[in-house]
């Protein structure tokens, strides 16, 4: 069962994930009805949301598909402390 979004449990799932490892889940696993059907800005939509909807802060910019931005982002334990190359 997954943690429900923006709750403790959530927060914990996703500690020290790169947003590049969460970016391949969803690609992988959304929707649960037709996994893998999502396109990049789809995915990256789904993402922004779940980072969004859990208290993390918004950047300055769009967020990039690109694998390489992405594998730089780091998420940390708390809400508001995401670490940005």
């Amino acid at each position: 069962m997954i943690p429900a979004i923006g709750g403790p449990d959530f927060i914990a799932l996703i500690n020290g994930v790169n947003l590049a490892d969460l970016f391949a889940f969803i690609t992988e696993f959304m929707p649960a009805d037709e996994p893998s059907s999502l396109s990049p800005q789809q995915v990256i939509d789904v993402l922004t949301y779940l980072l969004n909807f859990s208290g993390f802060p918004t950047g300055d910019e769009e967020l990039s598909y690109s694998q390489d931005v992405l594998a730089k982002i780091q998420i940390e334990k708390e809400p508001g402390n995401v670490t940005r190359p």
